[in-house]
């Protein structure tokens, strides 16, 4: 267990019920959603959600995104759209971890509801990391660093999109990413999160 180091499950299942389950995002903190539609968080960052995260994103163990996916599908009533996607991270980043982990909980949750899970946005240019950084820092970085992946041109015209991530904070990397899905033509465009800082 990444919590408690029993053996057995990555998550025992006394580990389990301490999960804080925030079924209903604390929208005070999500000060930049202007293109978001709708905002679905599992939990709260906090253990054992976070020892979770921490375990897929630093410790590369994807059997993680696996558990995570389930716990969103068991655990939230996900919004039917048309297809889903992921946020995306730096080149640099990607070969630097060698996946994205927003990807991983992205392509597991498409198995479990059954709908297409595509690339649809590039990150174009390495940001600082957002996590120490205030919401106008935030936005300033964000500008310009995503676009629209033109693969899939007119695929999404009127369609539903969901985007996956792992951790919420501001709101600002998913929301910077529902503007450049906007302007691609999607008609609705839903954040999905495992957990909140």
């Amino acid at each position: 267990c990444v919590c408690c180091k029993k053996t057995g499950k990555l998550l025992c299942d006394q580990c389990y019920r301490v999960i804080h389950f925030n079924l209903q995002p604390n929208s005070n903190r999500l000060m930049s959603c202007d293109f978001l539609d709708q905002v679905c968080v599992l939990a709260l960052y906090q253990p054992p959600i976070s020892k979770l995260i921490q375990e897929l994103k630093y410790k590369r163990v994807r059997k993680t995104a696996e558990l995570l996916a389930k716990l969103l599908y068991y655990h939230l009533n996900i919004p039917k759209t048309d297809f889903i996607t992921w946020a995306p991270i730096s080149r640099g980043r990607l070969n630097e971890r060698g996946f994205n982990q927003a990807e991983l909980i992205a392509k597991n949750i498409s198995k479990l509801i059954e709908v297409p899970a595509i690339n649809l946005l590039i990150k174009n240019k390495e940001t600082k990391k957002q996590a120490k950084s205030s919401l106008k820092e935030r936005i300033t970085n964000l500008e310009g660093s995503f676009i629209f992946n033109h693969f899939y041109g007119g695929l999404i015209d009127d369609a539903s999109v969901l985007i996956v991530d792992d951790v919420i904070s501001t709101g600002s990397t998913l929301n910077e990413c529902a503007k450049i899905l906007k302007t691609a033509k999607a008609n609705k465009v839903v954040r999905l999160a495992v957990a909140q800082s």
